[in-house]
């Protein structure tokens, strides 16, 4: 469980959707010391620490516990504790009341047998409209609270790439060499930038043209 830093003296961390989720990547992140959250799927394996090795015993000590409760089962498992957190940043800017229940486990691919500890949230609607969701972080002294908060902060990012896409047309240069596209996109992302400031600053009636 030991862990390197980065050079940058504070936390980091990285989001991703569900193709991030692989031992290669987090495991990358974890000895750079960066914490990698990402969305796993609702049947990951999930395992208790080791049991602690029995003194005079020969042979391989075992890498992992027995496996945890699954996640489909806590949803109804009247014994797993479950928090109420509003958050005040959900999707579409708007609050959100939801219930956590989280835990540190190593999680593993079964056959193949890489194994990497992780802090998981598994996240439940109260009302049962929104599908279970099953979060996962390589820094385990990441707070619950602040995992789903970062992951929930991802969709800024897809909307902001999204509009840019739709009013900028960043898919549909006609550029003709890599460094082209290497100069255009960021500066048709720049220029979203100052547009969406611009727009802020009147709606919040100051002024913003001191970017000019």
């Amino acid at each position: 469980m030991a862990r390197s830093t980065n050079n940058l003296n504070r936390k980091v961390f990285l989001i991703g959707d569900g193709s991030y989720a692989t031992f290669s990547l987090m495991g990358k992140a974890v000895d750079r010391g960066v914490g990698l959250i990402v969305r796993m799927k609702i049947n990951s394996r999930l395992y208790h620490r080791p049991p602690p090795g029995v003194p005079g015993k020969r042979g391989p000590k075992p890498k992992k516990g027995k496996r945890i409760l699954e996640m489909k089962r806590r949803l109804t498992d009247l014994r797993v504790k479950w928090q109420p957190v509003i958050f005040t940043e959900w999707y579409g800017g708007k609050e959100m009341e939801m219930l956590i229940t989280s835990g540190v486990s190593i999680w593993t691919s079964g056959g193949k047998g890489e194994l990497i500890w992780v802090k998981w949230v598994f996240i439940k609607d109260p009302s049962g409209k929104l599908e279970p969701v099953l979060l996962a972080c390589t820094d385990l002294e990441a707070s619950r609270e602040d995992i789903v908060r970062f992951f929930v902060r991802r969709w800024q990012v897809e909307v902001t790439f999204a509009e840019v896409r739709r009013h900028l047309g960043v898919e549909t240069q006609r550029q003709w060499s890599d460094l082209a596209i290497e100069r255009s996109t960021p500066l048709l992302m720049g220029l979203f930038s100052i547009v969406c400031l611009l727009a802020k600053g009147r709606e919040l009636n100051k002024t913003c043209f001191l970017i000019w």
